[in-house]
């Protein structure tokens, strides 16, 4: 075998490995997600997702380019295996930053409304099934980060006592 021929072996096992890499790594990001993913707190998740979002683009637009600069005969092969890995992470990207700014974002809020109360503050809830949950309620810790999350409809508000949400509207829970 020539050296020309070896090297383009190389070149050719190097597109389909690294583009072998970005499919698995998918895989693996899902299996992260589906091992640490905790039903009770619902706000870990904009950072668990935001993570292996970020982290799974980053490492796909490397193997994209180091599969699309490898010179390979099949070309067709590249971009075919390339172009989905290249879309995802094109969508994932900006979605994962997102994850992770609302993930901080509720924890600011919720900071923030401590210092002014100078105590936990309680969340009042609007629309259908509205209500006011308190600090010594039992979803209290899974909820208090949830004002800044962009998935509930009806996000929670945040007010120092009871009095203050009752007296904007919230009713008491019975």
């Amino acid at each position: 075998m020539s050296r020309g021929q070896r090297g383009h072996q190389i070149a050719s096992k190097r597109g389909a490995i690294a583009a072998g890499i970005a499919y698995a790594g998918f895989a693996a990001g899902w299996a992260i997600l589906a091992l640490f993913a905790t039903p009770e707190y619902q706000h870990g998740w904009y950072l668990e997702s935001g993570l292996v979002g970020l982290g799974w683009s980053l490492i796909a637009v490397g193997c994209v380019y180091v599969s699309l600069t490898s010179k390979s005969p099949a070309r067709w092969l590249r971009t075919t295996l390339n172009v989905p890995v290249a879309l995802i992470a094109i969508a994932l990207l900006p979605l994962s930053t997102v994850c992770l700014f609302d993930y901080y974002a509720g924890i600011a809020a919720y900071q923030r409304e401590v210092q002014v109360c100078g105590h936990p503050p309680v969340l009042a809830w609007s629309g259908w099934g509205a209500h006011i949950t308190l600090p010594s309620d039992p979803d209290y810790d899974r909820l208090k980060y949830s004002t800044q999350d962009p998935l509930i409809l009806g996000n929670p508000v945040y007010f120092c006592t009871a009095a203050d949400a009752e007296a904007h509207g919230f009713p008491m829970d019975s």
